[in-house]
């Protein structure tokens, strides 16, 4: 089983690191006087030691829970492989799509040779492909990811934890990865699809009135900033309760 120092120091590196860069960057605005930006960052790394002394008793659960799935993982290797899999996986998804991004957008610029011979290229047609692009990558990333999350729950770990092994014999009913994921596939293909396409658009959304939100200049800008704000709240607000409602009446079942 993995030793509980080497869990906490997993658990923990995430937080100290960000503390030390924090500690990096204030030094090196005191080195360029750069006061504020200094006690900015001396403060965020002071508020942030405190969050994790106050969340102490959640790290400490964190680190369980690593050393229980440690301890599965060196029982079922086959989740190494599903995890290595998906990775191969997405890693050549993201590549398709840095090409096929790369091809929209010199495809249909407006600068390209071809434009003026009847096929037709503008920046919106440039922008809609590139965005759909990416956001195709980021929902077939997720689909992957819960199916895999799927197939890993209803597979090695639920057969630990519904049929742990016996301290005599170290044994145990253990259900296959490839069964867990052909059931995944056979029953959850169409709630990890529909719930990663609304996370992926609630992102989306979310980024671009964003965007909109911090948009400076004129007056009319800032009056399309103040609407954009006021919509986007509304917006989430209606979002996150189409999410909740898919949770609890559709994903679960």
């Amino acid at each position: 089983m993995m030793r509980p120092t080497i869990a906490g120091m997993f658990v923990y590196l995430g937080p100290a690191l960000l503390v030390v860069g924090m500690l990096a960057e204030a030094a090196l605005f005191f080195s360029q006087t750069i006061y504020l930006g200094g006690c900015v960052n001396l403060g965020s790394a002071a508020v942030l030691v405190l969050v994790v002394y106050l969340l102490r008793h959640r790290f400490e659960l964190a680190k369980m829970c690593l050393m229980t799935a440690a301890e599965i993982i060196k029982h079922n290797f086959s989740i190494i492989m599903v995890t290595f899999t998906v990775l191969i996986i997405q890693l050549a998804l993201v590549i398709l799509n840095i090409f096929a991004t790369l091809g929209v957008f010199l495809r249909f610029q407006p600068a390209h040779q071809e434009c003026g011979e009847g096929v037709y290229c503008s920046a919106a047609v440039t922008v809609a492909g590139c965005v759909f692009t990416i956001f195709a990558q980021i929902w077939l990333s997720s689909v992957i990811s819960n199916l895999m999350i799927v197939a890993l729950a209803g597979g090695p770990f639920s057969s630990d934890y519904f049929h742990p092994r016996s301290q005599e014999t170290g044994t145990g009913l253990r259900l296959g990865s490839w069964d867990a994921f052909s059931q995944a596939v056979k029953h959850s293909t169409g709630a990890a699809a529909f719930g990663a396409f609304l996370v992926g658009f609630i992102h989306f959304v979310h980024s671009v009135v964003n965007g909109l939100c911090h948009m400076h200049g004129n007056i009319g800008a800032e009056c399309l900033a103040c609407c954009c704000r006021i919509i986007l709240g509304w917006l989430l607000a209606i979002l996150d309760w189409l999410v909740s409602m898919f949770n609890k009446y559709v994903y679960n079942r």
